[in-house]
């Protein structure tokens, strides 16, 4: 399958954050080699790469993030909600993901601890006890959280 322009620009795009795979990389070699557009588009991506690499990051204060948002809510481009909603809701969602994204991670020790023969009980009451109190104190703090 030949490779588009609008293909290539996208990888270039991405070759930008991490390493292609192999396969898209060498896709992307091939078109370049045939394709002096997006040859072009390359090199203005590394020189503005290289360009901005040294620059310090740029420090906004809290305001401005509160300026935008309450622009892009006056024009319609994000819904607006008030504080409170937005965190009685956000909270209690990350309460939730905190847990879910918790429990492999216990079920990882505990299958290693099993497959391995190592500490099988010592292992089995840590993810018991870590498990109880990640969710009395993630309620605890939710609680608290809510309240803000």
């Amino acid at each position: 399958m030949t490779m588009t322009c609008h293909d290539a620009e996208s990888l270039l795009h991405d070759a930008l954050d991490a390493p292609l795979p192999p396969a898209d990389a060498a896709a992307q070699a091939a078109h370049l080699d045939t394709c002096a557009a997006c040859r072009d588009l390359e090199a203005d991506l590394a020189l503005m790469r290289d360009a901005t690499r040294g620059l310090d990051r740029p420090i906004v204060p809290a305001q401005a993030w509160t300026r935008l948002s309450t622009q892009l809510e006056r024009e319609g481009l994000i819904a607006s909600a008030s504080a409170a909603t937005r965190s009685r809701t956000s909270w209690r969602g990350y309460a939730w993901m905190v847990v879910a994204a918790s429990l492999p991670i216990g079920a990882n020790v505990f299958l290693f601890a099993q497959r391995y023969r190592t500490s099988e009980a010592l292992i089995t009451a840590s993810v018991v006890v870590s498990t109880v109190m990640a969710l009395i104190s993630l309620s605890i703090v939710m609680a608290l959280a809510g309240r803000l």
